[in-house]
């Protein structure tokens, strides 16, 4: 029997897909981190972004969201997330919350993602 050669990711992340099924525009690829759903998407710039499935605003999807350049807009509520550093960019106010963004990243042609409480520890 012949092993298959496992990709090396950095210490305490997670591997969840293959680089090429992580798509440009929506709907969003939804993958499991640690239990939790994650969307992945890729920026203009080609780099993979990787976010809650669930709008912090009141909880509904994201995986169908509206997305313009780094921008991308709940469809229930219209809030808006900034996929550069996960900022509420509409309403812009002190009680919005942020769009928490996943460390992740790719090699070898798979997408890595380090879970939001492993980070936090």
């Amino acid at each position: 029997m012949r092993r298959r050669s496992r990709v090396a990711v950095p210490p305490g992340t997670l591997d969840v897909a293959a680089s090429s099924a992580v798509p440009r525009t929506p709907p969003f690829l939804e993958v499991r981190v640690a239990g939790t759903k994650v969307l992945l998407a890729r920026r203009p710039d080609g780099s993979v972004v990787a976010f809650p499935a669930a709008c912090p605003h009141l909880g509904q999807p994201l995986r169908k969201a509206e997305l313009d350049g780094t921008v991308v807009t709940c469809r229930h509520h219209r809030y808006r997330y900034d996929l550069g550093d996960g900022s509420c960019v509409w309403p812009a106010g002190p009680h919005d919350e942020v769009l928490e963004l996943h460390e992740v990243g790719e090699v070898e042609g798979r997408v890595w993602v380090r879970p939001i409480a492993a980070r936090r520890a």
